[in-house]
């Protein structure tokens, strides 16, 4: 993981701290003074502590995220041994809620992270489609929206009480061969883009982001 600061107004990126994270990483996301990885052929999540000036890393606990959900909770591995390949680490804007897509089980699951920061216990899980490339939180922390890349649908998942997963609809049908990967919601909430990695296009939709109609 190599750190770079950056200097604005030339915009010039100077070369900082580096860590070694132990083996292939594929997600990560900040939030404060932590970094959280992802490690897809290991189905591990590592969290770092990060000195905010700095941004110097030390590695601080390592949690085996299941392949079924109903096979492990709180960090524990499920007992299939199946690796869940994660494709995408989020966390909320409160640092209280960390998602992650499951590619090879099919799934999104919900973490709770402990008062140190750390990944606690599975909160929830949910599945309406093949192949979740990513589990991106709106910017409300209400809604986390998720690309099917294998069945060519964007769902959109309502974050409720103690971090339950409820569909806002049905799935939406992008077509035949589109393949949604990457998601991004506009900041005033009324727009969202879906990259189309199999079909090399970006499509554009009304969002309301109260409820991810």
């Amino acid at each position: 993981i190599q750190v770079y600061s950056l200097t604005r107004g030339t915009n010039v990126l100077t070369p900082g701290p580096s860590t070694t994270a132990g083996s292939p990483l594929s997600a990560g996301d900040i939030h404060d003074d932590r970094l959280y990885v992802s490690h897809k052929s290991e189905g591990v999540l590592t969290t770092f502590g990060r000195n905010v000036s700095t941004g110097a890393l030390d590695e601080r606990d390592s949690v085996e995220v299941p392949y079924d959900a109903n096979d492990g909770t709180g960090g524990e591995g499920g007992t299939s041994g199946l690796n869940p390949s994660i494709q995408s680490v989020r966390v909320d804007s409160t640092g209280e809620r960390l998602y992650v897509a499951n590619g090879a089980a099919d799934s999104v699951y919900a973490y709770d992270i402990t008062n140190d920061g750390d990944v606690g216990d599975l909160l929830d899980d949910a599945s309406n489609g093949s192949g979740p490339q990513e589990a991106y939180v709106s910017p409300l922390d209400n809604l986390l929206v998720v690309p099917y890349t294998g069945s060519d649908e964007l769902a959109v998942y309502v974050i409720e009480g103690d971090g339950d997963l409820v569909l806002a609809d049905s799935a939406t049908d992008l077509g035949a061969d589109t393949g949604p990967r990457h998601v991004a919601i506009h900041p005033d909430g009324d727009w969202l883009y879906s990259v189309n990695e199999t079909e090399g296009s970006i499509s554009y939709f009304a969002f309301d982001d109260s409820d991810g109609t």
